[in-house]
């Protein structure tokens, strides 16, 4: 019989607390089946468990095939990938005071950091792009009325001159390619004011590259 209450939230600090310690390890899969018999849960709950731990960046989808395996190699790692998750959360805090205020955003300013950007990528100059999407975000962050939010700009600018040092060729060829995509669609949202596609921009781009920056 199922256990009543929120049974999955202990399932994520179990699961999590194993993967800090190193009892499982990157790479090791995170079997949906063996949580069930393990914690007597149906597969509704066992699954909710492990996308809290997905949406953390614990643990990552297994390309081709179903099923998640851990996604970190140290507690270091979570940490810094919980910090990376607080600057896109902020960029979706940004989109919702746009929308509360019904503000205009200056699509010009955006726009124009846009052009370095998609130009940095093809070219790919690390630099000239990092210091680029920073001012995309600074001038994102600015509609919050937040300057406090802009420590996760340099969190930002760090992790993807991190990226270049880490895996050059898939940085190059995959990720500044990709965010600088995902931002013309974010300032083509914003210009519509369609600010649920703004949230599914930044959600998408997220999920589909947190692996990559910590690849």
């Amino acid at each position: 019989m199922e256990k009543s209450g929120f049974v999955a939230d202990p399932i994520y600090a179990e699961i999590k607390n194993e993967i800090m310690t190193n009892t499982l390890e990157n790479g090791d899969k995170v079997d949906i089946e063996d949580i069930m018999k393990r914690f007597q849960v149906s597969k509704r709950v066992a699954f909710g468990a492990l996308q809290c731990l997905h949406k953390s960046g614990i643990i990552c989808k297994n390309s081709g095939e179903k099923g998640f395996s851990v996604a970190i190699h140290s507690e270091a790692e979570h940490r810094e990938k919980s910090r990376l998750k607080l600057a896109f959360f902020h960029l979706n805090y940004a989109v919702q005071k746009l929308q509360e205020k019904n503000a205009e955003v200056c699509a010009t300013c955006l726009r124009n950091e846009l052009v370095y950007i998609k130009l940095a990528a093809r070219e790919q100059d690390i630099s000239v792009f990092s210091n680029h999407v920073k001012n995309f975000y600074g001038c994102m962050i600015h509609y919050t009325g937040m300057p406090a939010l802009e420590k996760n700009i340099d969190i930002l600018n760090q992790t993807i001159l991190n990226m270049k040092d880490n895996n050059e060729k898939l940085c190059f060829e995959a990720f500044m390619i990709n965010l600088a995509d995902s931002l013309e669609q974010l300032v083509l949202s914003l210009e519509a004011k369609d600010f649920e596609k703004c949230h599914l921009v930044i959600q998408k781009f997220y999920d589909k590259n947190i692996s990559i920056l910590f690849s």
